[in-house]
């Protein structure tokens, strides 16, 4: 299989012309593990947002007679480091390559391999692979396949049976109380929309910035839009492309909370889920998911996708299923080190757990020597 590749800015001409963009989403209508993710809008979005910092590099296989693409794997790599990311870096919740299912298992193998090839002492690292993404390739591959570290995770999904069955479960005489104390604590009647228009998002965007920096910061010692600048503009060009669905719920015309997703087929992947501080203790984001699943199925979408990480997810989730979280060492040597490090982690982490230190004490103190450190480096 011939793997072709296109960097800079002649893969974001490629991406800008629709003849291009049309063989890629055939190509991703003909892949069953294909997400929104690896839509070429997406890609798009996030190249022209973080054009600053980030190289487009796209992998590609087209086949011989028809010219279509067989595969194609969406990468950049950081102009500051050198390193190589998936296309959407920590913006998009799956990663994954896409190819027609004659060439699942060798489009990914060839394309690793001349990555290897030309960035041998780098890393790649898939967060997470979809449901029925192929792995058969990693036990086939010896080469590869010793350079492979995998893990399998839960993921958190609630299903949409109804519009009428959500609209009962907010009906409920302990929500319906507790949604009267919202409202009067919000200052008005409860009404919820889906925003479609750019304009309106953008008004809408800091407040929905500020609401999820506040409870990412008390819970995670983070701040995901104070620290990237160019987070915002990235969403309203997903919502411009017709990628993201943007749901609001208001207490008169003060926002509640504000739901930010990535459409894939009938599934609605979140990605942020914002809601007011303010009105925090009448359970703003519980309501937010009950409106949001209301709307989705009336819709027409029949799964939210919670995505993996946080224990809030899973109050929220009626099944789960498996993802897997995939990286790939092109240096033997380099894979090698990292396993033993993993090995020393894993320990002393048991260890930690036993004296009673949480991840957030160890990251918070963390934040605390890098901000300390920032603060003599400007003194001096």
């Amino acid at each position: 299989m011939e793997i072709g590749f296109l960097s800079g800015a002649q893969a974001t001409d490629r991406l800008r012309q629709q003849s291009f963009v049309d063989a890629w989403e055939r190509l991703r209508a003909a892949c069953p593990w294909a997400t929104g993710y690896q839509s070429a809008a997406f890609v798009l979005a996030w190249y022209e947002s973080y054009a600053d910092t980030m190289e487009p590099l796209l992998v590609t296989a087209q086949g011989a007679a028809s010219g279509e693409f067989d595969g194609l794997l969406a990468l950049a790599r950081e102009k500051e480091t050198g390193a190589l990311v998936n296309a959407g870096g920590h913006q998009a919740e799956y990663d994954c390559w896409i190819a027609r299912d004659a060439a699942s298992d060798s489009f990914i193998s060839a394309a690793l391999t001349r990555l290897r090839e030309r960035h041998p002492g780098a890393s790649l690292r898939f967060r997470y692979l979809p449901p029925g993404c192929p792995l058969g390739w990693i036990d086939g591959d010896r080469a590869l396949g010793r350079l492979a570290e995998r893990r399998d995770i839960p993921r958190p999904l609630l299903a949409l049976e109804s519009e009428q069955a959500f609209a009962d479960k907010l009906r409920k005489k302990g929500n319906k109380s507790r949604l009267n104390r919202l409202r009067d604590a919000g200052g008005g009647e409860l009404s919820c929309s889906t925003v479609t228009d750019e304009d309106e998002l953008a008004l809408l965007f800091d407040e929905i910035a500020r609401n999820y920096d506040s409870r990412q910061e008390a819970m995670n010692d983070v701040r995901p839009f104070g620290d990237d600048e160019r987070k915002k503009d990235f969403h309203l060009r997903l919502l411009r492309a017709g990628v993201l669905h943007a749901f609001v719920l208001r207490a008169g015309s003060s926002m509640v909370s504000a739901i930010l997703s990535v459409k894939s087929g009938d599934t609605l992947s979140v990605g942020v889920l914002s809601h007011s501080v303010e009105l925090a203790e009448h359970s703003p984001g519980k309501f937010g998911m009950l409106f949001l699943a209301r709307e989705a199925a009336s819709q027409g979408y029949r799964t939210i996708d919670l995505t993996p990480g946080g224990a809030w997810k899973d109050r929220f989730a009626s099944t789960h299923d498996s993802v897997t979280e995939l990286t790939i060492r092109f240096s033997a040597m380099q894979a090698r080190v990292v396993a033993l490090r993993e090995q020393a982690l894993a320990s002393t982490k048991q260890l930690l757990a036993v004296a009673g230190v949480t991840p957030q004490d160890i990251r918070r103190l963390g934040n605390r020597l890098k901000a300390g450190s920032e603060d003599k480096r400007k003194a001096s």
